[in-house]
């Protein structure tokens, strides 16, 4: 692509909701311009992900692919792709008319988790999910800070 002035801030975004992503850029002291994806090609596969307690939308995830036809695939979840903007935390996997047998996603933390994928639907949410049992050990924190008495004149006590 070639603009006539600066251009920043690139997202892909869907638009229109027809899964298949859409182009948006910025320009400097100018309009925003917007490409609509008006390919006949089946829509990309959509995924995205439910994060832990800190990072819901599980940045850094790296998500895997796995093909019918035993080619692969990897993407990774990220929180931003350009100066001063940020796209929606989708990654699109292109399907090129190849089922997608398994989806594989290796969490920031080091675990990983598995869905399969259905092949009549454009879109796909995989959510990390925390195990009971570390809820149940973790214990609250002893707070032994010293409390503040704040007053309106302006003289605080401790």
């Amino acid at each position: 692509m070639d603009f006539d002035d600066d251009a920043k801030g690139p997202t892909l975004c869907d638009l229109d909701g027809d899964n298949r992503p859409d182009l948006v850029v910025c320009q400097n002291n100018d309009g925003l311009l917007a490409w609509k994806n008006q390919g006949n090609a089946k829509p990309p596969l959509s995924v995205r992900l439910a994060g832990a307690p800190g990072n819901p939308n599980g940045i850094g995830a790296k998500i895997i692919a796995h093909y019918a036809d035993d080619t692969i695939q990897a993407a990774e979840m990220t929180a931003g792709n350009g100066y001063q903007s940020q796209s929606p935390p989708v990654v699109y996997l292109g399907t090129s008319g190849k089922m997608i047998r398994e989806l594989e996603v290796r969490w920031p933390d080091g675990e990983t988790t598995k869905a399969t994928p259905d092949a009549k639907s454009p879109t796909i949410g995989i959510s990390k999910r925390l195990l009971s049992k570390t809820l149940d050990n973790l214990k609250p924190l002893q707070n032994k800070r010293r409390r503040h008495n704040w007053r309106k004149d302006g003289e605080n006590s401790i």
